[in-house]
């Protein structure tokens, strides 16, 4: 396996998938019928325990007696041999808002 680090282009995948996860959580409020005054909390808070769990900023759960946390590559080119990996965890938890203003105004 490749691990290929660049930061700026694991950051413009974190924001696609963030925008995949976060218009299925908006769809998932609609079905519903979740208020618009409170489906945007409500998506934030969903989806600020997940990333910040997802980011490795939170505890990601146990196995065993080890704690165990997550780490967000993902496939270049659809090669599973070649993996774009941040240097330091991924930051989703940063764009939740500016993506959830983005797709659900």
């Amino acid at each position: 396996m490749r691990l290929t680090r660049d930061e700026a282009l694991h950051e413009v995948h974190t924001e696609a998938f963030l925008r995949q996860i976060a218009t299925n959580t908006i769809d998932a409020l609609d079905q519903f019928n979740a208020s618009p005054s409170i489906k945007k909390d409500l998506a934030i808070d969903i989806l600020y325990g997940i990333c910040n769990a997802l980011d490795g900023a939170a505890h990601g759960g146990t196995l065993g007696n080890e704690p165990i946390s997550p780490f967000i590559g993902f496939y270049l080119n659809g090669e599973t041999t070649n993996v774009l990996v941040p240097e330091d965890g991924s930051h989703m938890h940063e764009f939740i808002r500016k993506t959830l203003d983005e797709i659900d105004p």
